[in-house]
């Protein structure tokens, strides 16, 4: 119990940062397989952003599992990443599911696709804020609890999105297992690792 609790942080954040590798890696293999391969080949773009997003999910969990303070390096690369991820996700395109579900006629569908394109928003924003706040707490500017407040309105942000992004997806398309297993692939990752953050930032807290 007292190993528990001296290293309760340290446990949870390496425990998230894995499983939000392993969905990755699951998700990128299963892209490949559905879509071919080729879409790598063909897409530089698409590979180097797999690439990146994966080199930033190890770092994260290797710096916590060596107690590395590096780790801070790794949560303003997420940060980052999601923010911009989700900011670009805020562009109509002829496929995005808000905008079919916006302009469908459809009140629930309405709803859930205002709410997603809100939540999304506020991932942007939180992301954002949470990014700055962290600099601050790093040249010793902000309190830890501000910054720490910040994390978690952006994992929250993230988990709402997420839900609401499942509920359209499944009010739009018949349920079966591939669509779940697909969606999951698809939102898991950045929600472990969101959770991977905020406990790393508990591991880091003594900073």
């Amino acid at each position: 119990m007292r190993f528990l609790k001296l290293y309760r942080n340290k446990i949870c954040a390496v425990s998230f940062a894995s499983l939000g590798v392993i969905t990755f890696v699951l998700q990128s293999i299963f892209y490949g397989l559905e879509f071919g391969w080729n879409v790598y080949v063909q897409s530089p773009f698409r590979m180097i952003s797999v690439l990146i997003t994966l080199v930033v999910f190890v770092m994260l969990l290797v710096t916590n599992i060596q107690n590395d303070n590096r780790a801070i390096s790794a949560i303003f690369m997420f940060v980052f990443m999601v923010a911009w991820g989700a900011f670009l996700s805020l562009i109509p395109t002829s496929s995005d599911l808000n905008l079919y579900g916006a302009f469908s006629g459809n009140g629930l569908l309405v709803t859930l696709a205002v709410f997603e394109l809100l939540f999304t928003a506020a991932t942007v924003g939180a992301g954002v804020t949470f990014y700055v706040f962290l600099v601050r707490y790093t040249m010793g500017r902000t309190p830890f609890g501000r910054c720490f407040l910040w994390s978690l309105l952006f994992l929250g942000a993230l988990v709402i999105s997420g839900v609401l992004e499942t509920a359209l997806f499944f009010t739009l398309f018949t349920p079966d297992k591939f669509l779940a297993l697909y969606l999951a692939l698809n939102i898991f990752p950045d929600l472990f690792m969101g959770a991977a953050v905020v406990f790393t930032l508990l591991r880091l807290k003594r900073l």
